[in-house]
């Protein structure tokens, strides 16, 4: 990767902790997949307590993202003192002990630190902290509904939300109808709808350090089309290869498909079939089993060469009857391996990484399938490898799309929309590169 790229991006850093420090604006910083979202958290949470004295918030959508965020910034920092914000008699979690500049607290009274941090939800509960924050940080912002931001809005002067715009929309279970033509709406992501309103300064972070560069032309695209960025390590720089030769059918599916780049599709014959699609499970497990049985390395430029393990692998699915299948298929034999729906892969990485694909065995689009942010995230989260499975057929639903939606004059996005152009520009560039293997 050039040096350009790497100064270039350490300019956006310096950029936005210079509006930090020397202005008044609200921020927003829009960040690729892998770009080092967190890390920016922690430096602008030192900036703000160790060089300008301020009092900090984080919130974040999720108890597990807040945890994560809390050990991250009290390692980096072990001189801040930190409040993990919890429910009443929540307990300590187990990532936070033997920290001791961390306090759990459950009651507002009892905040003290330099940086308190918990979810959205747990500030919302409050009237008011122990005294207002000088700065609010908004963690995976893109997660967090307008609503719930304006709810916590006005506990700190200043507000920065840092997110990844092309994963998971908000999930909001009351009708959307009133709300549609509003870029304001409650619904709305928070980080669009700060932009919408000219509320905040935006950031764009330029690189990823997790997807490698062939991964970065299909994904960008596809599921980023405003945001620019390059992947860190050129394609072919990080691989997965085999130490024993394979003879099954199945190991020359894995091996041309690890054959065709960093991302690719393994492609069954077209079948109309239920969501769980016994013969697509059964695939990925034995693919999981021959990458395990045949003693594949991965040749990374972090951690050089070493034996893949079963914690360098995830499995993406989209529904809990899918996950429930997958781990049933894999079995007791490779505990370790991560397999979860897309919502809870949010924000994880792997070295290698098997996923179904969304629109795999349907007969036409639905709402829920169609949406790309579920498909952005089981194809972002890989460091090496990414290998999706499904069937034929994929281009053929998104070549028939008819959109019989709700539309509302005034509406200024279309979701659904946007997933089908999502999916239909993912299709074309696997099939472009030759990175479908079809069986």
């Amino acid at each position: 990767m050039s040096a350009s790229l790497l100064n270039r991006a350490d300019d956006v850093t310096n950029e936005v902790m210079n509006a930090v420090a020397h202005t008044d604006d609200d921020i927003v910083v829009r960040s690729p997949p892998g770009a080092g979202k967190t890390r920016l958290l922690e430096d602008v949470s030192a900036l703000a307590v160790l060089i300008l004295e301020m009092r900090v918030m984080v919130a974040c959508p999720s108890n597990d993202q807040a945890t994560e965020v809390t050990a991250r910034i009290a390692k980096a920092y072990p001189q801040i003192r930190i409040d993990r914000f919890v429910k009443r008699g929540g307990g300590i979690p187990s990532k936070l002990r033997g920290l001791p500049n961390v306090t759990v607290v459950d009651k507002a009274e009892d905040l003290h630190g330099n940086i308190t941090v918990g979810t959205v939800k747990k500030f919302a509960e409050v009237e008011e902290l122990d005294g207002p924050r000088d700065l609010a940080l908004f963690e995976e912002a893109y997660q967090t509904n307008f609503a719930g931001f304006l709810r916590v809005h006005d506990m700190a002067g200043r507000r920065m939300a840092i997110g990844d715009p092309g994963q998971i929309d908000p999930f909001t279970k009351a009708s959307l109808r009133h709300f549609a033509s509003d870029p304001l709406g409650p619904h709305v992501a928070a980080p669009k709808a700060m932009l919408a309103a000219n509320l905040a300064r935006p950031f764009d972070l330029p690189l990823t350090r997790r997807l490698p560069q062939d991964t970065v032309e299909i994904v960008r695209p596809a599921f980023y089309p405003t945001l620019s960025f390059s992947g860190v390590a050129p394609a072919g720089q990080r691989r997965v290869d085999h130490c024993a030769a394979g003879s099954t059918p199945n190991d020359q599916l894995l091996d041309r498909a690890l054959g065709a780049g960093s991302l690719s599709m393994i492609s069954l014959p077209r079948e109309d079939g239920p969501r769980v699609d016994s013969e697509i499970v059964g695939l990925v497990a034995d693919l999981v089993d021959r990458m395990m049985v045949r003693q594949f390395h991965v040749f990374d430029d972090d951690d050089g060469e070493r034996a893949i393990t079963p914690d360098d692998i995830g499995v993406v699915a989209y529904h809990r009857d899918q996950v429930a299948a997958l781990r049933a298929a894999i079995g007791p034999q490779h505990r370790g391996i991560h397999v979860e729906t897309a919502n809870r892969f949010q924000g994880l990485e792997k070295k290698v990484i098997f996923s179904l694909h969304s629109l795999s065995g349907k007969r036409r689009l639905d709402g829920f399938s169609t949406l790309g942010g579920r498909m952005c995230v089981a194809a972002s989260r890989h460091r090496v490898n990414c290998i999706i499975v499904g069937r034929d057929g994929v281009q053929d639903i998104l070549d028939r799309f008819s959109p019989d939606d709700a539309r509302y004059l005034g509406q200024v996005d279309d979701p659904y929309y946007d997933g089908w152009r999502a999916h239909s520009v993912f299709a074309r560039a696997l099939e472009e590169r030759n990175a479908i293997i079809r069986r």
